[in-house]
């Protein structure tokens, strides 16, 4: 994705994503993987190999956090291929109180 265009995309679209360095010091070294994206800023799980100099440009790739509808359904298109439980209950359902039923 051309970094002018990372602008475009909302806040996390590049969570668990992968930044790989095309030119620089850090470039060849291995893909970085994105703790988070918003206002257009990468933060990155780690520290680069070597210091990011400005000019530096990269290759971005969006991450998947295993959602079934922000993820696979919203963003990649992808929901055939979901190996997850979509319709599992999460411990806060399990561990509230039953809802009454009106009849």
């Amino acid at each position: 994705m051309k970094n002018h265009l990372i602008l475009l995309c909302g806040p996390g679209y590049f969570g668990e994503g992968v930044v790989e360095w095309t030119t620089g010091l850090n470039a060849g070294t291995p893909g970085h993987k994105v703790k988070s994206f918003a206002a257009g800023v990468v933060t990155l799980s780690e520290f680069a190999v070597y210091a990011i100099e400005v000019g530096d440009t990269f290759s971005i790739v969006a991450g998947c956090r295993k959602r079934w509808d922000t993820d696979c359904k919203t963003k990649f298109d992808n929901v055939i291929n979901f190996g997850g439980e979509k319709d599992k209950p999460t411990r806060d359902e399990l561990a509230s109180p039953p809802q009454e039923v009106s009849a």
